[in-house]
Parts: structure tokens; C-alpha cells; sequence
């Protein structure tokens, strides 16, 4: 055993057992005051005005965005990478739409079998003859639908209805009798002799 190792007298506990050192007194503390930092304030920048020109919205929506942007201190650089990350999501958007539309208008032209070119030179013709200035070709062309099956049949119908011996609708009714004057001015109360 080592020195520093006290014994416990025979008849108290085990032989030979050890008993625990001594506790030391707890250290004292004193406090340590920390040192006081004051804070610099921090510049708040005046709310910048923003430029949504660029972004082609309407009149009064640009104005509230403007001040929506400026009331909450959004800088034209956050504006424009959001509006960027929109358009840019919008046109992707657009395209798959446009890309769909013109399979399904694919697929529907090649339902008309061997009558495919003909009857989309009856839709071309019908479109020229009553598109006389090309303003519905335009917005067919600018929003896709000149691809949409059930555009394209609209137009085969109304062409097969120009064609010579097609449906013609008249204003009487061929299967009635032919009338006299009087019965057209007074009714059918009245004689036919």
C-alpha cells in the first residue's frame, strides 16, 4: 500500500480496505465581469425603388409591385432573378403543352388514313377562305392550337360543307306545300280556294 493510502483500524470494515481521501474544499468563485461591447447600428438602406419595366406586366399590377417591392425592401436584382426563374419555368411549361398538342394532333391526322392530304388541303383551303385577313392563322400559329384535333376537325367539316354538293341549309322547308299570299298574310285559318 502507498503511503497516502489510510488503512481503517482492524474491526471496521474489511482488512487491508482503504478508505476514501479526504475532499478538498471547493475552489471559490468570483465573478468576472465581461466586457461591454457596445453595438455599431447598423445602416438600414432606404427602400430602392425597382424597375418592372422589363417584365411586360399590366399597368396597375406594376405599380403594386412596385411598391410591394419597395415597402419590403426587394432589390431588382432578387425581382429580376425571380421573374427570370418564372419565365423561364412558363415557357418550359408552354413548350411541353405545344409538344403534346401537336402529337395528339399528329396522331389524329394519321387516323384519316389515305385521305390525310386531302382532307388537309380542305382544312388549309377553308382556313384561307374564311380567315380572309390571317388573324385566326396567327393566333392558331402563336398559341399552338392550329394543332388541336378538334380544331383540325372543325375546319375539315366546314370545308367538306363548301364543297360542291355539300350540306346546304335553307331558310324554308322544301317538303311544305307552297303557300298563297293570303295564307302567308292571314295564316293557315284561312281558304287555299
Amino acid at each position: 500500500m502507498t503511503e497516502e493510502a489510510v488503512t481503517a483500524p482492524i474491526g471496521e470494515g474489511m482488512v487491508g480496505e482503504t478508505a476514501p481521501p479526504a475532499e478538498a474544499p471547493a475552489p471559490v468563485e468570483t465573478p468576472v465581469e465581461a466586457p461591454t461591447v457596445e453595438a455599431a447600428p447598423v445602416p438600414v438602406p432606404e427602400p430602392a425603388e425597382v424597375d418592372v419595366s422589363a417584365f411586360k406586366f399590366p399597368e396597375k399590377f406594376a405599380g403594386q409591385l412596385q411598391a410591394f417591392a419597395k415597402n419590403s425592401g426587394v432589390t431588382q436584382e432578387a425581382l429580376t432573378q425571380l421573374f427570370e426563374g418564372y419565365t423561364t419555368a412558363d415557357t418550359e411549361v408552354k413548350a411541353a403543352a405545344w409538344a403534346e398538342m401537336a402529337s395528339k394532333g399528329q396522331e389524329y391526322v394519321a387516323s384519316w388514313g389515305e385521305q390525310k392530304d386531302a382532307n388537309l388541303e380542305v382544312v388549309r383551303q377553308t382556313l384561307k377562305r374564311v380567315d380572309t385577313d390571317g388573324t385566326v392563322s396567327k393566333m392558331l400559329n402563336e398559341t399552338g392550337y392550329g394543332n388541336h384535333p378538334a380544331i383540325l376537325k372543325m375546319f375539315l367539316e366546314i370545308g367538306d360543307t363548301f364543297k360542291e354538293g355539300g350540306f346546304l341549309e335553307s331558310a324554308g322547308n322544301p317538303s311544305a306545300a307552297p303557300q298563297t299570299a293570303a295564307q302567308r298574310m292571314f295564316g293557315s285559318s284561312h281558304p287555299t280556294d
